[in-house]
């Protein structure tokens, strides 16, 4: 996008650091193999050989169809958008959707209504990433994929998993960094990062089910 602009002082800005990239969806498909690509691209600036790492595929392929779920019905919009960061000894991931928001798009029970009563947005937050709640869809997907994606991090394969959505900070890989905002986010923001260990950690765990 900078390539493009000038500053005030009609100077062009300097060239972005290529091993940064941004890329957004605005369809109903994700583009796996674009994804694909840029998940070995990572694993090749951790490590020094191109890799595959299946746990951060599998959830930004479950971050996707929910976001088209939830974000908004016009597929000709963008639904969400993905950025990917390299930085010293890590690669950060951002995925982020301009929707309802996590909190607004789950269903409660009435006997679920009158528990929450008792809670606050973060334990609620948490909740729906343990498997606790369905969508207003009524479709499967987000009750399976938020708790896919919290497994992920249970399982040390990404750190730092941190989700935004509504006025809820929720960091999943560790809860006592969670806080309530003072504002409400429009849509849902992920972000984790991956470095050479975690990735070593999922391949090490890989071998030794193989074998």
């Amino acid at each position: 996008f900078l390539t493009l602009m000038h500053d005030v002082n009609g100077h062009q800005f300097a060239t972005p650091n290529t091993n940064n990239l941004m890329f957004e969806k605005g369809t109903d498909k994700t583009s796996n193999a674009k994804v694909g690509g840029e998940i070995k691209r990572a694993i090749k600036y951790l490590t020094g050989e191109e890799g595959k790492f299946q746990p951060v595929y599998s959830i930004i392929q479950e971050i996707c169809p929910n976001s088209i779920e939830h974000a908004n019905s016009d597929t000709r919009k963008v639904n969400w958008m993905m950025g990917i960061q390299y930085d010293d000894g890590k690669v950060c991931f951002a995925l982020a959707d301009k929707g309802y928001g996590i909190l607004r798009t789950i269903k409660k029970t009435m006997t679920q209504k009158v528990r929450d009563k008792f809670r606050n947005d973060i334990e609620i937050l948490f909740a729906a990433f343990d498997k606790e709640y369905q969508s207003q869809t009524d479709d499967d997907n987000r009750n399976k994929g938020l708790p896919r994606i919290k497994s992920v991090a249970d399982a040390g394969y990404i750190q730092n998993l941190t989700v935004i959505t509504n006025n809820t900070l929720l960091n999943l890989s560790d809860v006592s960094k969670s806080r309530m905002l003072g504002v409400n986010f429009g849509g849902t923001f992920y972000y984790w990062e991956i470095t050479k260990e975690t990735y070593n950690r999922w391949k090490t765990r890989k071998q030794s089910i193989s074998a």
